[in-house]
């Protein structure tokens, strides 16, 4: 972020759009341009299709997030009842005139946290802040995920009673990935086995509820530099990533 548009109309709250003061990287040209429509209103429904909160219900659902006379916004603050529930989002009041494309984005994270951490002074949640940094960074990549590296091309040569395994340098060398700004991220080589087509056989590692969830390689090398042992995010049920 280099600083608010020239024009003075970026942070005005208005996604302005007219003709002779439209913002430069607007819209569908900068994702996260921070005139986007914001969220406005977040609300839990209880009995979802009762009290004609359910689908069709559209003037009760328009009235349960929006105060008349532009006084605020409705923001349900917390849930702490174990029981189901539906949440909404919304976003308004704002005009949508005829061939007018807004576009509205969230996110929606999860984390579980130590309790004593909730609530201590500083309200610590390592856990959530790190997925919020990595749905931001997506955010502000327009949307580009993290993408494998490129594939080696593998070669097989037969000996007696073993086999050479070479691969050229391809991956480690002319992968450069967006969602990390461009940059060679490449940190090392996983060699898996198996005799089945859907390489099921190294499938032996589980997660804490017993469920083979990821493959356990016969060969690994690393990069040295300072990325090393479990990666500290993207749990999976209990497994984390070596690295």
């Amino acid at each position: 972020y280099e600083g608010p548009d020239l024009d003075g109309t970026e942070a005005n709250h208005k996604p302005d759009r007219i003709e002779g003061i439209a913002e430069p990287n607007f819209a569908e040209t900068d994702v996260s341009e921070s005139d986007m429509l914001g969220l406005t209103s977040f609300r839990y429904i209880f009995k979802w299709g009762i009290n004609d909160f359910g689908v069709g219900a559209d003037q009760m659902v328009f009235e349960r997030h929006n105060r008349p006379n532009d006084e605020g916004s409705f923001f349900d603050e917390s849930q702490e009842t174990p029981i189901n529930f539906v949440e909404q989002f919304a976003s308004g009041l704002f005009p949508l005139h005829k061939g007018l494309t807004e576009r509205i984005s969230m996110s929606e994270l999860h984390s579980y946290e130590v309790l004593a951490g909730l609530n201590s002074p500083e309200h610590s949640a390592p856990a959530l802040f790190r997925l919020k940094e990595v749905v931001q960074l997506i955010y502000e990549t327009d949307y580009r995920f993290a993408q494998p590296p490129l594939m080696p091309e593998l070669t097989a040569d037969p000996a007696d009673g073993k086999v050479y395994l070479s691969w050229d340098n391809t991956s480690d060398q002319l992968t450069r990935d967006s969602f990390a700004k461009n940059i060679n991220d490449f940190e090392g080589y996983k060699l898996f086995r198996s005799s089945d087509p859907y390489m099921a056989d190294p499938m032996i590692i589980t997660d804490g509820y017993g469920s083979p969830t990821l493959r356990k390689p016969i060969y690994q090398c690393d990069l040295i530099d300072d990325y090393k042992g479990f990666a500290d995010y993207g749990e999976i049920n209990g497994i984390e990533y070596y690295l």
